[in-house]
């Protein structure tokens, strides 16, 4: 006898291209900035002010330079975020499945804003991603 394994269907989140405000801010080109990003879109502060607040409360990102272009490291992520109110849960997928409101959702070596079930980013990941986890905005 065949067994046949049923997976629920993915419900696909819609998306808004949204860059946090980094051209605004007089930023241009593409570079790895999606926590800043995402952090900003999220919280709603100007991203040239939390791209400071970056650099100042770390120096240097995961590549060891002093700019976030180019990566920002988890661990200082989650304890910006921390101290701003917001809390970790692990796992999860990127998909309708995300508590509403304001998320920042980890898939690993990118994170992006969701809100209310919209992701706001320069790209659209992949629906059903992996989450190693997301942080939500206490209430």
């Amino acid at each position: 006898m065949i067994s046949i394994e049923h997976t629920p269907p993915i419900v696909v989140l819609l998306f808004v291209w949204d860059d946090g405000g980094r051209a605004e801010a007089g930023y241009r080109g593409k570079t790895g900035d999606c926590a800043v990003r995402a952090v900003s879109i999220a919280t709603g502060v100007p991203y040239k002010k939390l791209y400071q607040e970056f650099k100042k409360d770390n120096p240097n990102n995961v590549k060891g330079i002093s700019w976030y272009g180019h990566g920002t490291p988890y661990p200082f992520v989650h304890t910006f975020l921390a101290r701003r109110g917001f809390r970790w849960h692990e796992g999860g997928r990127l998909d309708a499945s995300l508590p509403k409101g304001t998320v920042i959702a980890n898939l690993g070596r990118h994170v992006c804003a969701v809100i209310d079930g919209v992701i706001h980013d320069t790209f659209c990941p992949p629906a059903g991603s992996k989450l190693i986890g997301y942080w939500i905005k206490n209430v």
